[in-house]
This record gives structure tokens, sequence and C-alpha cells, in this order.
């Protein structure tokens, strides 16, 4: 039995009080039950009495039963928020996984190296598949995206914190070298295409020629 249960002895309209006293919420007092039930647009007060809510509230214990229904409201909203938090976090992980799946299928199938192949007469075949460099760096900041998500479904931040680790890639070197005037655009962009050429000219800070 609730400590906010009808309690032996009580009768059916001390009760109703007492409810009605419960679920004015944490701002109650027996003066503003008082109030409401003396209103003459308040329908079937249970009494307009004061001293009958002092009565039933001494001899019912309204204060303690009050604080444990409070109590009682403030632990079931704390487990409801836990549970919708916890609802949240598997939704994200789901989508993140499955947003994983397409990513890799999609990397899956992007040609990385050529393709070497044996024809019946005994001679080999080059089938050259260049890499489209666009697509990499297109496939690059979709998978940044999505450890993001990965990051915030678990309340992590979206980016590790840097440690000082000088760490150069071969973009930095064509861009020193792009800075020094010892690699041209069209050159760069015959070697790779011209959608990374302009990519690294322009981190580079280096006006596009056609020389």
């Amino acid at each position: 039995m609730s400590a906010w249960d009808r309690r032996e002895g009580e009768s059916k309209k001390a009760y109703q009080a007492f409810c009605d006293y419960r679920d004015m919420g944490t701002s109650r007092s027996l003066r503003s039950l008082h109030e409401q039930y003396i209103e003459p647009s308040f329908n079937n007060p249970v009494t307009k009495s004061r001293s009958s809510l002092n009565t039933w509230s001494a001899q019912h214990d309204w204060q303690n039963r009050v604080i444990a229904w409070d109590n009682h409201l403030s632990s079931a909203n704390t487990q409801n928020r836990e549970d919708a938090v916890n609802q949240l976090i598997e939704d994200e992980l789901r989508d993140y996984k499955l947003q994983l799946e397409k990513w890799t299928a999609a990397f899956n199938r992007m040609p990385l190296q050529d393709v070497v192949q044996t024809v019946e007469d005994g001679q080999t075949m080059i089938v050259i598949n260049k890499v489209n460099h666009d697509d990499l760096y297109r496939m690059a900041k979709w998978r940044d995206e999505i450890a993001k998500q990965g990051r915030r479904a678990l309340w992590l931040p979206d980016k590790v914190i840097e440690r000082n680790v000088n760490i150069r890639t071969w973009e930095d070197e064509a861009i020193d070298l792009i800075k020094n005037g010892e690699i041209g655009y069209v050159e760069l962009a015959e070697e790779f295409d011209s959608g990374l050429a302009t990519e690294l000219f322009k981190r580079a800070g280096v006006e596009i020629t056609e020389s």
C-alpha cells in the first residue's frame, strides 16, 4: 500500500480532499485548497469548511503523504528521462551503424588500384581504373560525418583532443611544391584531376594559371 492510497478509517470525502490537495503540486496549501472549494465555479466541493480540511490533514497525515507522492513523481520523471535518453542513444547508434554499412559498401565499389587480368593467350592485360580524387574527398567527408554521429550517440565530443604530433601527408608535400613553384596546375591536374588540383592550389593560397 502506498502512502498516497486511501487509509483504513479515512472517509471517501476525506480521501477525495486529500487527492485534490495532493494533485495541486508542490505549491499546494490548505488555504489554497479551501479557496478553490468555496469558489462558486467549483463543482461539487468535498467541503467548504476550512476546519474540516485542517482536521483531515492532521488525522490522516497529509503532509508526509504528499511528500511521499512528490518523491514518487520525481523518481518516475527521472526514470522516464533516463529511459528516453537510453532510447535516443540506441536509435542514434543503430542509425550510425546503418550509415557506416552504406559508406563501407560505397567505398568497396570504388576502384582504388589497377586491375590486372590474364587473357587466354597468356599475355597480361592491365585494366586501368584511375581513382577519382573528388570522389575520395567526398567519401572522406562523409566518413567524418558518420564518425561524428557515432561520437554524439555516445555523448562524446565531435573531435578527439589533438596532440602535438607533426604528421605530414602527400597533400602537405604537394602544397609545399605549389608554394615553391615546383609544380604547376596543369601538371597536377593531369597527374590526378582538376578538382583535386584546384583544392590544393586553394589551400596553398596560390593563384591558378594554365602554365
